[in-house]
Protein backbone atom coordinates (compact mmCIF):
# COMPACT_ATOMS: atom_id res chain seq x y z
CA UNK A 1 0.00 0.00 0.00
CA UNK A 2 2.73 2.66 1.26
CA UNK A 3 5.25 1.13 -1.34
CA UNK A 4 2.72 1.56 -4.60
CA UNK A 5 2.09 5.07 -3.10
CA UNK A 6 5.56 6.35 -3.60
CA UNK A 7 5.83 4.53 -6.76
CA UNK A 8 2.45 6.77 -7.76
CA UNK A 9 4.03 9.80 -6.58
CA UNK A 10 7.77 9.43 -7.96
CA UNK A 11 6.57 7.80 -11.43
CA UNK A 12 5.26 11.70 -12.40
CA UNK A 13 8.88 13.00 -11.80
CA UNK A 14 11.33 10.37 -12.08
CA UNK A 15 10.68 9.07 -15.43
CA UNK A 16 10.43 5.48 -14.87
CA UNK A 17 7.96 2.83 -14.46
CA UNK A 18 6.38 2.13 -11.26
CA UNK A 19 7.85 -1.53 -11.31
CA UNK A 20 11.11 -0.06 -11.68
CA UNK A 21 10.52 2.11 -8.98
CA UNK A 22 9.34 -0.32 -6.62
CA UNK A 23 12.27 -2.42 -7.55
CA UNK A 24 14.45 0.60 -6.10
CA UNK A 25 13.08 1.39 -3.60
CA UNK A 26 14.77 0.83 -0.09
CA UNK A 27 14.65 0.47 3.63
CA UNK A 28 16.92 2.89 4.90
CA UNK A 29 19.83 1.84 8.04
CA UNK A 30 18.14 4.03 10.38
CA UNK A 31 14.60 5.18 11.55
CA UNK A 32 15.43 8.45 11.82
CA UNK A 33 16.08 8.28 7.88
CA UNK A 34 12.51 7.82 6.97
CA UNK A 35 10.76 4.72 6.50
CA UNK A 36 11.81 4.11 2.31
CA UNK A 37 13.89 5.71 0.33
CA UNK A 38 14.54 6.08 -3.50
CA UNK A 39 18.37 6.57 -4.75
CA UNK A 40 18.50 9.09 -7.63
CA UNK A 41 21.77 7.86 -8.67
CA UNK A 42 20.16 5.43 -11.16
CA UNK A 43 18.27 8.76 -12.81
CA UNK A 44 21.59 10.29 -13.18
CA UNK A 45 22.58 9.59 -16.79
CA UNK A 46 19.33 9.72 -17.98
CA UNK A 47 18.57 13.21 -16.85
CA UNK A 48 22.60 14.15 -17.13
CA UNK A 49 22.79 15.88 -13.64
CA UNK A 50 24.14 15.89 -9.94
CA UNK A 51 22.04 12.94 -7.74
CA UNK A 52 21.90 15.68 -5.34
CA UNK A 53 20.94 17.72 -7.67
CA UNK A 54 17.73 15.94 -8.52
CA UNK A 55 16.77 14.32 -5.12
CA UNK A 56 16.13 18.46 -3.95
CA UNK A 57 14.35 18.76 -7.48
CA UNK A 58 11.98 16.08 -7.08
CA UNK A 59 11.63 16.44 -3.45
CA UNK A 60 10.40 19.88 -3.76
CA UNK A 61 8.01 19.25 -6.17
CA UNK A 62 6.85 16.75 -4.16
CA UNK A 63 6.11 18.77 -1.45
CA UNK A 64 2.83 20.00 -2.81
CA UNK A 65 1.86 16.42 -3.62
CA UNK A 66 1.89 14.91 -0.16
CA UNK A 67 -0.72 12.20 0.54
CA UNK A 68 -2.17 11.41 4.08
CA UNK A 69 -0.41 8.07 4.13
CA UNK A 70 3.09 9.96 3.89
CA UNK A 71 3.88 12.62 6.51
CA UNK A 72 6.52 13.67 5.16
CA UNK A 73 9.26 14.13 2.45
CA UNK A 74 12.88 14.85 2.83
CA UNK A 75 16.40 15.10 0.47
CA UNK A 76 19.08 13.85 1.99
CA UNK A 77 22.41 13.79 -0.21
CA UNK A 78 21.43 11.53 -3.59
CA UNK A 79 18.19 10.10 -1.57
CA UNK A 80 14.61 11.16 -1.48
CA UNK A 81 13.64 9.70 2.10
CA UNK A 82 9.65 8.78 2.97
CA UNK A 83 8.18 9.50 6.13
CA UNK A 84 4.67 7.78 6.46
CA UNK A 85 2.26 8.13 8.91
CA UNK A 86 2.88 6.01 11.28
CA UNK A 87 -0.79 4.72 12.55
CA UNK A 88 -1.77 4.17 9.12
CA UNK A 89 1.34 2.01 8.68
CA UNK A 90 1.03 0.36 12.04
CA UNK A 91 -2.60 -0.59 11.42
CA UNK A 92 -2.09 -1.40 7.33
CA UNK A 93 0.82 -3.76 8.38
CA UNK A 94 -0.58 -5.51 11.39
CA UNK A 95 -4.27 -6.03 9.41
CA UNK A 96 -2.61 -7.53 6.67
CA UNK A 97 -0.91 -10.08 8.35
CA UNK A 98 -3.36 -11.22 10.36
CA UNK A 99 -5.84 -11.38 7.59
CA UNK A 100 -3.61 -13.13 5.08
CA UNK A 101 -2.21 -15.20 7.88
CA UNK A 102 0.29 -17.89 6.84
CA UNK A 103 -0.08 -16.72 3.52
CA UNK A 104 1.30 -13.42 4.46
CA UNK A 105 4.22 -12.49 2.07
CA UNK A 106 3.91 -15.33 -0.90
CA UNK A 107 3.69 -14.08 -4.32
CA UNK A 108 1.87 -16.47 -7.03
CA UNK A 109 4.82 -17.49 -9.25
CA UNK A 110 3.09 -20.59 -10.15
CA UNK A 111 6.01 -22.52 -12.33
CA UNK A 112 6.89 -25.94 -12.58
CA UNK A 113 10.45 -26.51 -10.59
CA UNK A 114 12.44 -29.64 -10.03
CA UNK A 115 15.08 -29.88 -7.44
CA UNK A 116 18.07 -32.44 -7.59
CA UNK A 117 19.02 -33.07 -3.95
CA UNK A 118 20.48 -34.80 -0.89
CA UNK A 119 21.80 -37.91 -3.31
CA UNK A 120 23.69 -39.88 -0.88
CA UNK A 121 25.74 -42.60 -2.70
CA UNK A 122 24.52 -46.37 -1.94
CA UNK A 123 26.80 -48.56 0.23
CA UNK A 124 27.69 -45.35 1.64
CA UNK A 125 26.74 -43.55 5.14
CA UNK A 126 24.89 -40.79 5.32
CA UNK A 127 27.62 -38.42 7.07
CA UNK A 128 27.72 -34.69 8.03
CA UNK A 129 28.58 -34.22 4.21
CA UNK A 130 25.47 -34.99 2.99
CA UNK A 131 23.36 -32.61 5.75
CA UNK A 132 24.33 -28.93 4.12
CA UNK A 133 22.43 -30.28 0.81
CA UNK A 134 19.45 -32.51 2.29
CA UNK A 135 18.56 -29.42 4.75
CA UNK A 136 19.41 -26.97 2.18
CA UNK A 137 17.18 -28.38 -0.92
CA UNK A 138 14.28 -29.17 1.81
CA UNK A 139 14.07 -25.32 2.64
CA UNK A 140 14.89 -24.12 -0.71
CA UNK A 141 11.42 -26.47 -2.00
CA UNK A 142 9.22 -24.99 1.05
CA UNK A 143 10.41 -21.72 0.12
CA UNK A 144 9.39 -22.04 -3.69
CA UNK A 145 6.08 -23.43 -3.27
CA UNK A 146 5.66 -21.12 -0.50
CA UNK A 147 5.29 -18.94 -3.61
CA UNK A 148 2.58 -21.07 -5.03
CA UNK A 149 5.10 -23.55 -7.46
CA UNK A 150 4.55 -26.83 -8.46
CA UNK A 151 7.66 -28.37 -6.98
CA UNK A 152 8.58 -32.28 -7.92
CA UNK A 153 11.43 -32.88 -5.32
CA UNK A 154 14.11 -35.81 -6.21
CA UNK A 155 16.67 -37.62 -4.36
CA UNK A 156 18.92 -38.80 -7.14
CA UNK A 157 20.63 -41.82 -5.57
CA UNK A 158 24.43 -42.67 -6.31
CA UNK A 159 23.54 -46.47 -7.25
CA UNK A 160 26.38 -47.06 -9.58
CA UNK A 161 29.54 -45.92 -10.32
CA UNK A 162 33.01 -47.31 -9.42
CA UNK A 163 32.42 -47.07 -5.65
CA UNK A 164 29.60 -49.60 -5.88
CA UNK A 165 31.57 -52.45 -7.89
CA UNK A 166 34.34 -51.76 -4.88
CA UNK A 167 32.02 -52.50 -2.72
CA UNK A 168 30.85 -56.06 -4.51
CA UNK A 169 34.41 -56.99 -4.82
CA UNK A 170 34.95 -55.92 -0.73
CA UNK A 171 31.16 -57.91 0.29
CA UNK A 172 31.95 -60.60 -1.97
CA UNK A 173 35.59 -61.62 -0.33
CA UNK A 174 34.81 -60.22 3.47
CA UNK A 175 31.14 -59.30 3.86
CA UNK A 176 29.34 -60.83 6.50
CA UNK A 177 25.29 -60.28 6.07
CA UNK A 178 24.67 -60.91 9.88
CA UNK A 179 27.45 -57.98 10.97
CA UNK A 180 25.82 -55.94 7.66
CA UNK A 181 22.05 -56.44 9.11
CA UNK A 182 22.85 -54.76 12.52
CA UNK A 183 24.22 -52.15 11.71
CA UNK A 184 24.01 -51.85 7.79
CA UNK A 185 26.26 -48.11 7.32
CA UNK A 186 28.77 -48.94 9.76
CA UNK A 187 29.65 -52.46 8.28
CA UNK A 188 29.42 -51.19 4.55
CA UNK A 189 31.61 -48.33 5.21
CA UNK A 190 34.08 -51.17 6.52
CA UNK A 191 34.32 -53.12 3.66
CA UNK A 192 34.66 -49.83 1.54
CA UNK A 193 37.45 -48.61 3.50
CA UNK A 194 39.04 -52.06 3.61
CA UNK A 195 38.92 -52.66 -0.26
CA UNK A 196 40.51 -48.87 -0.64
CA UNK A 197 43.20 -49.81 1.69
CA UNK A 198 43.88 -53.13 -0.69
CA UNK A 199 43.67 -50.55 -3.98
CA UNK A 200 46.29 -48.58 -2.62
CA UNK A 201 45.60 -45.91 -5.06
CA UNK A 202 47.94 -43.38 -6.07
CA UNK A 203 47.97 -39.95 -4.54
CA UNK A 204 45.55 -37.45 -5.92
CA UNK A 205 47.72 -34.39 -5.93
CA UNK A 206 49.09 -35.80 -9.02
CA UNK A 207 46.79 -35.51 -11.07
CA UNK A 208 45.10 -32.51 -13.08
CA UNK A 209 42.68 -30.76 -10.68
CA UNK A 210 40.24 -30.28 -13.99
CA UNK A 211 39.22 -33.97 -13.72
CA UNK A 212 36.17 -35.28 -11.71
CA UNK A 213 37.02 -37.61 -8.67
CA UNK A 214 35.29 -40.04 -11.13
CA UNK A 215 37.59 -39.69 -14.10
CA UNK A 216 40.47 -39.61 -11.69
CA UNK A 217 39.88 -43.31 -10.69
CA UNK A 218 40.24 -44.24 -14.35
CA UNK A 219 43.75 -43.46 -14.35
CA UNK A 220 44.72 -44.72 -11.02
CA UNK A 221 44.00 -48.59 -12.37
CA UNK A 222 45.10 -51.67 -10.55
CA UNK A 223 44.14 -55.19 -10.32
CA UNK A 224 41.51 -54.23 -7.64
CA UNK A 225 40.43 -51.02 -9.27
CA UNK A 226 39.88 -53.89 -12.76
CA UNK A 227 37.80 -56.38 -10.18
CA UNK A 228 35.65 -52.86 -9.31
CA UNK A 229 35.78 -51.76 -13.27
CA UNK A 230 34.67 -55.71 -14.00
CA UNK A 231 31.53 -55.52 -11.68
CA UNK A 232 30.14 -52.50 -13.32
CA UNK A 233 30.34 -54.48 -16.87
CA UNK A 234 28.70 -57.41 -15.08
CA UNK A 235 25.62 -55.14 -13.61
CA UNK A 236 25.43 -53.49 -16.94
CA UNK A 237 25.16 -56.77 -18.88
CA UNK A 238 22.58 -57.97 -16.13
CA UNK A 239 24.72 -60.85 -14.61
CA UNK A 240 22.30 -62.01 -11.93
CA UNK A 241 24.62 -63.01 -9.27
CA UNK A 242 26.54 -59.50 -9.47
CA UNK A 243 22.84 -57.97 -9.60
CA UNK A 244 21.43 -59.50 -6.69
CA UNK A 245 24.86 -58.58 -4.73
CA UNK A 246 24.12 -54.98 -5.89
CA UNK A 247 20.33 -55.37 -4.89
CA UNK A 248 21.45 -55.89 -1.19
CA UNK A 249 23.57 -53.51 -0.87
CA UNK A 250 20.80 -51.01 -1.98
CA UNK A 251 18.36 -52.45 0.19
CA UNK A 252 20.53 -51.97 3.40
CA UNK A 253 21.34 -48.37 2.72
CA UNK A 254 17.74 -47.64 1.48
CA UNK A 255 16.44 -48.48 4.52
CA UNK A 256 19.36 -46.45 6.64
CA UNK A 257 18.62 -43.50 4.48
CA UNK A 258 14.74 -43.71 5.06
CA UNK A 259 15.05 -43.52 8.74
CA UNK A 260 16.70 -40.52 8.70
CA UNK A 261 14.92 -38.64 6.46
CA UNK A 262 11.64 -39.65 8.44
CA UNK A 263 13.56 -38.32 11.73
CA UNK A 264 14.62 -35.13 9.65
CA UNK A 265 10.58 -34.94 8.41
CA UNK A 266 12.03 -34.59 5.05
CA UNK A 267 9.88 -36.18 2.12
CA UNK A 268 10.65 -36.91 -1.56
CA UNK A 269 7.96 -36.71 -4.47
CA UNK A 270 10.98 -38.87 -6.41
CA UNK A 271 13.66 -41.69 -4.97
CA UNK A 272 15.24 -43.02 -8.15
CA UNK A 273 19.04 -44.12 -8.45
CA UNK A 274 21.18 -43.21 -11.45
CA UNK A 275 21.52 -46.36 -12.64
CA UNK A 276 18.09 -46.33 -14.57
CA UNK A 277 19.28 -43.49 -16.74
CA UNK A 278 22.31 -45.40 -18.12
CA UNK A 279 20.79 -46.77 -21.67
CA UNK A 280 18.92 -43.16 -22.09
CA UNK A 281 22.58 -41.43 -21.57
CA UNK A 282 24.25 -43.32 -23.57
CA UNK A 283 21.27 -43.09 -26.57
CA UNK A 284 22.37 -39.27 -25.85
CA UNK A 285 26.29 -39.82 -26.37
CA UNK A 286 25.20 -41.64 -29.51
CA UNK A 287 23.26 -38.27 -30.80
CA UNK A 288 26.09 -36.06 -29.76
CA UNK A 289 28.72 -38.36 -31.95
CA UNK A 290 26.29 -38.69 -34.77
CA UNK A 291 25.80 -34.14 -34.67
CA UNK A 292 29.73 -33.79 -34.07
CA UNK A 293 29.38 -32.69 -30.34
CA UNK A 294 31.50 -35.61 -29.52
CA UNK A 295 34.71 -37.94 -30.64
CA UNK A 296 35.91 -40.79 -29.57
CA UNK A 297 39.55 -40.15 -28.36
CA UNK A 298 42.93 -42.94 -29.21
CA UNK A 299 41.60 -44.95 -26.39
CA UNK A 300 38.08 -45.15 -27.71
CA UNK A 301 36.32 -42.75 -24.05
CA UNK A 302 33.85 -40.25 -25.59
CA UNK A 303 34.73 -36.69 -25.40
CA UNK A 304 33.04 -33.69 -25.86
CA UNK A 305 34.83 -30.28 -27.11
CA UNK A 306 33.44 -28.17 -25.09
CA UNK A 307 35.88 -25.21 -25.46
CA UNK A 308 36.27 -22.77 -23.77
CA UNK A 309 35.39 -25.20 -20.91
CA UNK A 310 37.80 -28.04 -20.67
CA UNK A 311 37.09 -31.36 -23.06
CA UNK A 312 34.15 -33.98 -20.94
CA UNK A 313 34.43 -37.66 -21.21
CA UNK A 314 30.56 -38.75 -21.42
CA UNK A 315 31.65 -42.67 -22.37
CA UNK A 316 34.19 -45.29 -20.59
CA UNK A 317 36.31 -46.67 -23.34
CA UNK A 318 34.66 -50.33 -22.09
CA UNK A 319 31.28 -48.43 -23.17
CA UNK A 320 30.23 -48.24 -19.24
CA UNK A 321 28.37 -45.09 -18.37
CA UNK A 322 29.81 -42.43 -16.31
CA UNK A 323 28.49 -40.02 -13.84
CA UNK A 324 27.84 -37.51 -16.89
CA UNK A 325 26.32 -40.15 -19.42
CA UNK A 326 23.31 -40.74 -16.56
CA UNK A 327 22.90 -37.32 -15.35
CA UNK A 328 22.28 -36.37 -19.44
CA UNK A 329 20.12 -39.22 -19.27
CA UNK A 330 18.58 -37.83 -16.32
CA UNK A 331 17.58 -34.07 -17.31
CA UNK A 332 16.25 -35.48 -20.73
CA UNK A 333 14.01 -38.58 -18.83
CA UNK A 334 13.09 -35.31 -15.94
CA UNK A 335 12.16 -32.99 -19.08
CA UNK A 336 9.96 -35.76 -20.94
CA UNK A 337 8.38 -36.17 -17.61
CA UNK A 338 7.59 -32.78 -15.72
CA UNK A 339 7.91 -30.37 -18.73
CA UNK A 340 9.40 -28.28 -15.98
CA UNK A 341 10.36 -24.48 -16.33
CA UNK A 342 13.23 -24.60 -13.85
CA UNK A 343 15.36 -27.30 -12.59
CA UNK A 344 18.15 -26.72 -9.94
CA UNK A 345 20.83 -29.42 -8.69
CA UNK A 346 22.26 -28.59 -4.82
CA UNK A 347 25.44 -29.77 -5.16
CA UNK A 348 28.93 -28.89 -3.74
CA UNK A 349 30.95 -26.37 -4.94
CA UNK A 350 33.51 -28.72 -6.06
CA UNK A 351 30.87 -29.59 -8.90
CA UNK A 352 30.66 -26.31 -10.81
CA UNK A 353 32.73 -27.12 -13.49
CA UNK A 354 30.64 -30.56 -14.32
CA UNK A 355 27.86 -28.95 -14.40
CA UNK A 356 28.92 -26.30 -16.61
CA UNK A 357 30.08 -28.69 -18.68
CA UNK A 358 26.76 -30.75 -18.75
CA UNK A 359 24.81 -28.00 -19.30
CA UNK A 360 27.07 -26.58 -22.57
CA UNK A 361 26.64 -30.56 -23.95
CA UNK A 362 23.04 -30.09 -23.57
CA UNK A 363 22.77 -26.64 -25.23
CA UNK A 364 24.88 -28.00 -28.17
CA UNK A 365 23.04 -30.94 -28.35
CA UNK A 366 19.83 -28.32 -29.22
CA UNK A 367 17.67 -29.13 -26.04
CA UNK A 368 15.96 -25.83 -25.65
CA UNK A 369 15.40 -26.19 -22.08
CA UNK A 370 18.92 -26.58 -21.12
CA UNK A 371 19.17 -22.96 -20.67
CA UNK A 372 16.38 -23.33 -17.90
CA UNK A 373 19.02 -25.57 -15.66
CA UNK A 374 20.71 -24.36 -12.31
CA UNK A 375 23.35 -25.22 -10.22
CA UNK A 376 22.99 -24.17 -6.67
CA UNK A 377 26.54 -24.91 -5.20
CA UNK A 378 27.41 -25.09 -1.78
CA UNK A 379 30.66 -25.13 0.44
CA UNK A 380 32.72 -28.20 1.83
CA UNK A 381 31.57 -29.29 5.23
CA UNK A 382 35.29 -30.04 6.55
CA UNK A 383 35.92 -31.70 10.21
CA UNK A 384 38.10 -29.68 12.69
CA UNK A 385 40.77 -32.79 11.62
CA UNK A 386 40.61 -31.98 7.93
CA UNK A 387 38.97 -33.20 4.96
CA UNK A 388 36.32 -35.75 5.08
CA UNK A 389 37.26 -39.03 3.26
CA UNK A 390 34.93 -42.11 3.04
CA UNK A 391 37.77 -43.99 1.72
CA UNK A 392 39.52 -43.92 5.01
CA UNK A 393 36.77 -43.98 7.12
CA UNK A 394 37.09 -40.40 8.48
CA UNK A 395 33.27 -39.63 8.65
CA UNK A 396 30.98 -38.41 11.06
CA UNK A 397 27.76 -40.38 10.72
CA UNK A 398 24.66 -38.36 10.64
CA UNK A 399 22.79 -40.48 12.34
CA UNK A 400 24.72 -40.09 15.54
CA UNK A 401 24.81 -36.25 14.86
CA UNK A 402 20.86 -36.14 14.82
CA UNK A 403 20.79 -38.63 18.28
CA UNK A 404 23.64 -36.19 20.07
CA UNK A 405 21.48 -33.48 19.26
CA UNK A 406 18.56 -34.56 20.85
CA UNK A 407 20.49 -35.79 23.79
CA UNK A 408 21.66 -32.15 24.44
CA UNK A 409 18.12 -30.59 23.74
CA UNK A 410 17.02 -33.06 26.28
CA UNK A 411 19.50 -31.88 28.62
CA UNK A 412 18.89 -28.40 28.25
CA UNK A 413 14.77 -29.01 29.06
CA UNK A 414 15.46 -31.05 32.20
CA UNK A 415 17.22 -28.31 33.38
CA UNK A 416 15.40 -25.17 32.45
CA UNK A 417 11.82 -27.17 32.56
CA UNK A 418 12.03 -30.29 34.00
CA UNK A 419 8.23 -30.54 34.78
CA UNK A 420 7.26 -29.96 30.63
CA UNK A 421 5.15 -32.30 28.82
CA UNK A 422 6.66 -34.59 25.83
CA UNK A 423 9.92 -33.95 27.07
CA UNK A 424 11.59 -36.28 24.60
CA UNK A 425 9.24 -35.09 21.56
CA UNK A 426 10.10 -31.59 22.43
CA UNK A 427 13.71 -32.23 22.64
CA UNK A 428 13.71 -33.98 18.89
CA UNK A 429 12.05 -30.53 18.02
CA UNK A 430 14.71 -28.49 19.83
CA UNK A 431 17.69 -30.34 19.06
CA UNK A 432 16.81 -30.84 14.76
CA UNK A 433 16.17 -27.12 15.52
CA UNK A 434 19.66 -26.64 16.30
CA UNK A 435 21.09 -28.29 13.70
CA UNK A 436 19.21 -27.06 10.76
CA UNK A 437 19.55 -23.39 11.90
CA UNK A 438 23.89 -24.06 12.21
CA UNK A 439 23.42 -25.15 8.23
CA UNK A 440 21.21 -22.75 7.19
CA UNK A 441 22.32 -19.87 8.75
CA UNK A 442 25.28 -19.29 6.24
CA UNK A 443 25.17 -17.76 2.64
CA UNK A 444 25.22 -21.69 0.51
CA UNK A 445 28.32 -20.99 -0.93
CA UNK A 446 30.47 -20.60 2.57
CA UNK A 447 32.38 -23.48 3.63
CA UNK A 448 32.06 -25.08 7.24
CA UNK A 449 34.15 -26.60 9.46
CA UNK A 450 31.69 -28.91 11.47
CA UNK A 451 32.22 -29.03 15.32
CA UNK A 452 28.99 -30.64 17.96
CA UNK A 453 29.91 -27.34 19.70
CA UNK A 454 28.71 -24.66 17.09
CA UNK A 455 26.24 -27.23 15.35
CA UNK A 456 24.25 -27.99 18.47
CA UNK A 457 24.01 -24.60 20.15
CA UNK A 458 21.13 -23.77 22.48
CA UNK A 459 21.91 -19.72 23.26
CA UNK A 460 22.38 -16.98 20.98
CA UNK A 461 21.44 -17.11 17.35
CA UNK A 462 19.78 -20.30 17.17
CA UNK A 463 17.01 -22.36 16.28
CA UNK A 464 15.96 -23.04 19.39
CA UNK A 465 16.14 -19.16 19.98
CA UNK A 466 13.36 -19.00 17.29
CA UNK A 467 11.13 -21.46 19.28
CA UNK A 468 11.73 -20.02 22.08
CA UNK A 469 10.25 -16.51 20.73
CA UNK A 470 7.37 -17.96 19.16
CA UNK A 471 6.41 -20.22 22.37
CA UNK A 472 6.45 -16.82 24.34
CA UNK A 473 3.88 -15.25 22.03
CA UNK A 474 1.97 -17.91 22.58
CA UNK A 475 2.24 -17.77 25.99
CA UNK A 476 1.27 -14.25 25.92
CA UNK A 477 -1.36 -15.05 23.89
CA UNK A 478 -2.98 -16.99 26.05
CA UNK A 479 -3.02 -14.91 29.01
CA UNK A 480 -4.38 -12.16 26.91
CA UNK A 481 -8.29 -11.71 27.31
CA UNK A 482 -10.32 -9.75 24.89
CA UNK A 483 -10.97 -6.47 26.15
CA UNK A 484 -12.18 -4.03 23.34
CA UNK A 485 -10.92 -2.68 20.64
CA UNK A 486 -7.13 -1.83 19.86
CA UNK A 487 -6.09 1.80 18.76
CA UNK A 488 -3.19 1.87 16.81
CA UNK A 489 -3.32 5.61 17.35
CA UNK A 490 -1.81 4.89 20.96
CA UNK A 491 1.06 2.47 19.48
CA UNK A 492 4.49 5.66 20.03
CA UNK A 493 6.77 3.65 21.10
CA UNK A 494 10.14 3.15 19.23
CA UNK A 495 10.46 -0.58 19.90
CA UNK A 496 7.08 -1.54 18.53
CA UNK A 497 7.01 0.82 15.57
CA UNK A 498 10.86 -0.62 14.70
CA UNK A 499 9.26 -4.30 14.71
CA UNK A 500 6.05 -3.72 12.65
CA UNK A 501 8.12 -2.05 10.20
CA UNK A 502 10.31 -5.12 10.27
CA UNK A 503 7.34 -7.44 9.79
CA UNK A 504 5.92 -5.25 6.97
CA UNK A 505 9.75 -6.27 5.16
CA UNK A 506 8.73 -9.93 4.98
CA UNK A 507 7.44 -10.25 1.75
CA UNK A 508 10.45 -8.30 0.29
CA UNK A 509 12.55 -10.66 1.83
CA UNK A 510 10.86 -13.68 0.83
CA UNK A 511 10.55 -12.54 -2.71
CA UNK A 512 14.24 -12.11 -2.45
CA UNK A 513 14.72 -15.97 -0.79
CA UNK A 514 13.07 -17.48 -3.96
CA UNK A 515 14.42 -15.20 -7.09
CA UNK A 516 18.13 -15.88 -5.42
CA UNK A 517 17.99 -18.94 -4.19
CA UNK A 518 19.01 -18.70 -0.77
CA UNK A 519 17.48 -19.74 2.65
CA UNK A 520 19.32 -18.14 4.54
CA UNK A 521 17.76 -14.95 3.51
CA UNK A 522 14.62 -16.22 5.53
CA UNK A 523 17.03 -17.35 8.81
CA UNK A 524 18.25 -14.10 9.10
CA UNK A 525 15.31 -12.25 8.52
CA UNK A 526 13.88 -15.17 11.55
CA UNK A 527 16.70 -14.36 13.68
CA UNK A 528 15.79 -10.06 13.85
CA UNK A 529 12.34 -10.86 13.93
CA UNK A 530 12.88 -12.96 17.10
CA UNK A 531 15.27 -10.11 18.73
CA UNK A 532 13.14 -7.30 17.70
CA UNK A 533 10.31 -8.98 19.36
CA UNK A 534 11.88 -9.76 22.48
CA UNK A 535 13.13 -5.82 23.05
CA UNK A 536 9.54 -5.27 22.61
CA UNK A 537 8.34 -7.19 25.13
CA UNK A 538 10.92 -5.90 27.20
CA UNK A 539 10.05 -2.34 26.45
CA UNK A 540 6.37 -2.57 26.23
CA UNK A 541 3.48 -4.03 28.38
CA UNK A 542 1.55 -6.17 26.37
CA UNK A 543 -1.48 -7.21 29.49
CA UNK A 544 -0.58 -4.49 32.02
CA UNK A 545 -0.79 -1.17 29.30
CA UNK A 546 -4.08 0.98 28.70
CA UNK A 547 -7.47 0.05 27.18
CA UNK A 548 -7.20 0.61 23.75
CA UNK A 549 -2.79 0.00 23.71
CA UNK A 550 -2.99 -3.41 25.34
CA UNK A 551 -5.61 -4.77 22.56
CA UNK A 552 -3.33 -3.03 19.88
CA UNK A 553 -0.13 -4.43 21.30
CA UNK A 554 -2.08 -8.04 21.46
CA UNK A 555 -2.84 -7.64 18.06
CA UNK A 556 0.94 -6.83 17.59
CA UNK A 557 2.23 -10.09 18.99
CA UNK A 558 -0.64 -12.21 17.25
CA UNK A 559 1.07 -10.67 14.20
CA UNK A 560 4.95 -11.39 15.32
CA UNK A 561 4.02 -15.19 16.10
CA UNK A 562 2.06 -15.78 12.38
CA UNK A 563 5.74 -14.49 10.45
CA UNK A 564 7.64 -16.41 12.67
CA UNK A 565 5.92 -19.20 12.54
CA UNK A 566 5.92 -19.26 8.17
CA UNK A 567 10.00 -18.22 8.47
CA UNK A 568 10.55 -21.77 10.50
CA UNK A 569 8.22 -23.58 8.30
CA UNK A 570 10.18 -22.36 5.32
CA UNK A 571 13.11 -23.35 7.17
CA UNK A 572 11.86 -26.70 7.90
CA UNK A 573 11.98 -26.31 11.96
CA UNK A 574 8.83 -26.88 14.10
CA UNK A 575 7.01 -24.24 15.80
CA UNK A 576 7.14 -24.71 19.09
CA UNK A 577 3.89 -23.58 21.61
CA UNK A 578 5.68 -24.43 24.55
CA UNK A 579 9.40 -25.54 25.89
Amino acid sequence: MFKEKIAVLLKKHAGISEKEILSLLEIPPRQELGDFAFPCFVLAPKLKRNPQDIAAEISGKLQLEIPKEIERIEAAGAYINFFVNKTMFVKSVIEKILKEKEKYGKCNENKRIVIDYSAPNIGKPMHVGHIRSTILGDSLKKILEFHDNKVIGINYLGDIGLHIGKLIVAYQKWGNDKQIEKNPEKELLKLYVKFCREEKLLEEEALSKTIEQEEKEEYLENEWTKKAKQMLQKIESGDKETVAFWKKIEKYSLNGFLDIYKILNIKFNEITGQSKFSALGKKIVEKALAKKIAIKSKDWEIITKLEPLPDKIILRSDGTALYATQDLGAALSRYEKYKFDKMIYVTGSEQILYFQQLFKILEKLGYGWAKSLVHLPFGLINLEEGKMSSREGRVIFLHDIIEKAKELALKEIEKKNPKLKNKKEVAKDVGLAALKYSILKLEPIKSITFSYEHAINFEGDTGPYLQYTHARACSILKKAKEKGNANFYLMKNPKELELVSHLGRFPEVAAAAVSQLKPHLIVTYASETAKLFNEFYAACPVLQAEKGLSEARIELVKASKQVLATCLNLIGIKALERM
